[in-house]
């Protein structure tokens, strides 16, 4: 009982300690006189409280995403038609011309596309989808010196073993690699790699001819690294997953780390992955989600959230429902590492109706947050260094939670 009362009170003044430097960095620049001062104290006065301890890992420079893989094996497509491609002008000729049933072969190399994006119009059909793909992971890259990189408006694509790779601007404006749209269903991303983007993976609704909005549903995200070399210079969503809207996402044995902008007056936040928009049916598992692994926190205000159902929130329009009534239901977030997330919470649910918050492990965060009254969610078999809370009228069931002292 001792214990867990020390470790309960240790977990509040580490957070106590964090919103005194998020709040004296916001406010000492702009006041003067004793105020100032004040302020200054109580900056100074909050290093004698105890600060949670950074968690190192490592991992090989060949490790591409977590947990097992399995690749496409050349027996598998022997019915499909196989196209080789060896130039940025076959390239995005195929991506708008393949039919469904082709295997987009691309030989090794370093491909550069400039412009605006890439379109790829090609269609799959189910038991025919279009693969875009190298031999083996690091034969290909794809150096995007454009905006948006590949815009998939078409179903059942499948991409493997491709390193796409951002280029560095001013104000960094390369947005994303992957931008997935309106019919995109059906879309398997599959062990590849994605470096240098505000968010690497978009996808939001595009409206019909009849002008209904129409989103990308039972998207996989598998196995897959996404990172940065630098925090983004940027207004823009930084949030390598960044998903509006949808049904049945999946979202599983990725690497997620270093994600990270400057934002307005240095207050950047960002999220590792995030299904809003009253998306249903998402489920994010057995990812690794490394707030800090390579990019150092700047400051207290460099807000960096691992895993989030809801995001800020959406605007009405852009919400599956047309109203915003949820962000998010029956999403399910189980069996994930998330660790450095230290001046925000590892877990953030946004309007999530019944989630589920299970049997991951949480290092170096202030914990879970579920926030307002349409939320609600079964937390369980958690272990984490840090507090589970429920705010603005949301409701909790917290089932077997353990500190990380007893891993």
């Amino acid at each position: 009982m001792w214990l867990v009362i020390f470790i309960t009170f240790t977990e509040e003044l580490i957070e106590l300690r964090v919103n005194i430097e998020k709040y004296t960095q916001r406010n000492i620049p702009q006041n003067t006189g004793l105020h100032k001062y004040a302020l200054i104290a109580i900056k100074l006065g909050s290093n004698i409280l105890p600060s949670a301890t950074y968690v190192a890992i490592e991992r090989k420079s060949n490790t591409i995403g977590v947990g097992n893989y399995s690749p496409i094996t050349s027996s598998s497509l022997a019915s499909y038609k196989n196209i080789y491609v060896n130039s940025e002008e076959q390239i995005t000729t195929a991506l708008k011309s393949a039919s469904a049933g082709t295997v987009i072969n691309i030989a090794p190399g370093h491909y550069i596309f400039k412009g605006n994006y890439l379109y790829f119009a090609a269609k799959g059909a189910k038991n025919a989808p279009i693969i875009l793909r190298a031999d083996n992971i690091g034969d290909v890259t794809f150096n995007m010196q454009l905006r948006e990189g590949l815009l998939i408006p078409s179903p059942y694509i499948i991409i493997e073993n491709l390193v796409f790779l951002g280029g560095k601007t001013k104000y960094d404006t390369i947005e994303h690699a992957l931008h997935i749209v309106g019919d995109a269903d059906h879309i398997e991303i599959r062990h590849n790699e994605f470096i240098n983007f505000n968010a690497h993976i978009k996808a939001n609704s595009v409206k019909n001819t009849a002008g209904q909005r129409i989103y990308p549903d039972h998207v996989k995200i598998l196995n897959n690294n996404f990172y940065n070399h630098w925090k983004r210079n940027t207004l823009s969503p930084a949030s390598p997953i960044d998903v509006v809207g949808g049904k049945g996402w999946l979202v599983a044995n990725n690497f997620i780390a270093d994600f990270a902008k400057y934002g307005r007056k240095g207050r950047g936040v960002t999220y590792g992955v995030f299904l809003k928009g009253a998306s249903e049916d998402g489920i994010i598992e057995n990812n690794l989600v490394n707030c800090q692994w390579q990019v150092e926190h700047t400051s207290a205000n460099d807000i960096r959230i691992g895993i989030s159902l809801g995001n800020g929130g959406t605007g009405k329009k852009f919400c599956m429902d047309g109203q915003c009534a949820y962000e998010h239901k029956n999403g399910i977030i189980r069996n994930n590492t998330i660790l450095n997330c230290q001046n925000d919470v590892a877990i953030y649910i946004n309007k999530g109706k019944d989630t589920l918050i299970e049997n991951n492990y949480i290092a170096n965060s202030l914990g879970i947050d579920v926030r307002h009254v349409e939320s609600n969610a079964i937390i369980s078999q958690n272990y984490l260094d840090s507090r589970i809370k429920a705010t603005k009228g949301a409701t909790i069931t917290t089932v077997n939670n353990a500190p990380l002292s007893s891993y």
